[in-house]
């Protein structure tokens, strides 16, 4: 079962991490990236589920599995705004091959600015949800191995590389610049609503670890039983 066959199957899926990372330094449209984006969520949640049955169980097993759930939660929340603020940018640029810098900064900075938002806060940074899906992750694959650990870190290098390269085609500007109009107020309410959970629930993270981690300790129980058996 998974249990006896974790060990191999966290390289599988490190290898599959680090070999899709790649794309990221070569993709140069944001629709593309952020489909891209949203496989290498699902690789590492997969990887931190995998890895929580890989080992001797411990209280991170448990806290492994849980991270890996709000990583993956996190992150589609913020994939869910990227796509609704690509598609507010489509339909003005009416191309599909970005070959120039969109703008939005100056032109819609309410776009720019929380199409950038929204990329930090997938990755992870501090103060947004998937902060501590990231801790929890990292935490996980240190105890499975330095070597492992530095291996996935290198395919978080990439993404970000990635991510710089996107931000600077959204929000730089160059001469073939198209003309944008920003969001209105219903499409602002919108993206704030998802944007303020993420923040929320990155601040103040009990507001959702008081229900949700009891919600998951039989899970958890089971994975410890399993990993003892």
């Amino acid at each position: 079962g998974i249990v006896s066959s974790a060990h191999w199957l966290t390289w599988v899926m490190i290898g599959i991490t680090v070999a899709m990372s790649f794309m990221f330094l070569f993709v140069n449209s944001p629709e593309r990236f952020i489909a891209f984006l949203s496989c290498w969520l699902q690789f590492i949640c997969y990887l931190g589920v995998i890895n929580s049955f890989a080992g001797a169980p411990n209280i991170w097993k448990a806290k492994t599995f849980a991270g890996s759930l709000i990583w993956l939660l996190g992150g589609y929340l913020c994939i869910t705004g990227l796509v609704y603020l690509w598609k507010q940018l489509k339909d003005q640029i009416l191309v599909d091959t970005i070959d120039f810098k969109i703008g939005t900064l100056k032109k819609a900075p309410i776009i720019g600015c929380s199409f950038a938002i929204l990329l930090v806060a997938t990755l992870g940074c501090p103060g947004f949800i998937n902060s501590l899906g990231l801790f929890l992750l990292a935490g996980s694959m240190l105890q499975f191995g330095f070597i492992p650990a530095l291996i996935t870190g290198i395919s978080y290098i990439f993404v970000i590389i990635g991510c710089y390269r996107i931000l600077n085609i959204i929000l730089g500007e160059s001469s073939s610049t198209p003309p944008l109009c920003d969001i209105k107020l219903p499409q602002i309410i919108l993206t704030f609503a998802i944007i303020i959970p993420i923040l929320a629930l990155g601040i103040f993270p009990n507001l959702m670890l008081s229900w949700y981690m009891p919600s998951t300790s039989a899970i958890s129980e089971l994975i410890q039983i399993t990993l003892v058996k």
